[in-house]
């Protein structure tokens, strides 16, 4: 069975059905929580807070439907159990580029704070040639850049505490 569901204000997902649950955001600056199930989570435009719980879950911070996800947007991401995919882009578009390319892209992101590498997936648009993995200032976090048709990389997420990220890796995946 498949729950789908809006959410206005702070939303927890919970119900007692088995199988896929499905629950997207609908305004701005949200906090998305789901179940026990596995969940796909979609945020939307505006900063959310999306928590994975167990389960496997696709995790999206941003409306896949803009002409521009994930812009002006910085969205904080956690999966917590079971196997994950943190979504940054999709077949058509790379989500958070603020689209200056005279810019790092600083203001629009994804913060990704619980990625266990042997298990979660981080979903890409493109091959791993558009992309570039750099460490934080502090070298304690991977930071994910776009350099596919850009005069200056495009930071568009931070992985937390986790500085071994290798982008030809079963850590990711690229549509």
């Amino acid at each position: 069975m498949i729950g789908t569901g809006n959410a206005v204000g702070n939303f927890n997902a919970s119900t007692d059905q088995t199988g896929v649950e499905n629950w997207e955001e609908s305004s701005e600056d949200e906090e998305i929580i789901g179940t026990n199930q596995n969940d796909t989570l979609i945020g939307n435009e505006g900063n959310d807070q999306i928590t994975g719980r167990q389960g496997n879950d696709l995790l999206i911070g941003v409306n896949p439907d803009s002409n521009t996800p994930g812009r002006g947007e910085v969205d904080d991401i956690w999966g917590n159990r079971g196997t994950d995919i943190f979504v940054l882009g999709d077949e058509d578009v790379v989500y958070y580029d603020d689209g200056q390319t005279n810019t790092t892209g600083a203001e629009d992101l994804a913060v990704i704070y619980d990625f266990e590498p042997n298990r979660d997936r981080i979903q890409l648009h493109g091959n791993a040639d558009d992309y570039q993995l750099q460490l934080s200032e502090n070298q304690q976090h991977t930071q994910i850049f776009s350099i596919a048709n850009q005069n200056q990389p495009e930071l568009i997420a931070l992985v937390q505490n986790h500085t071994e990220l290798v982008l030809n890796s079963d850590q990711f995946n690229f549509v």
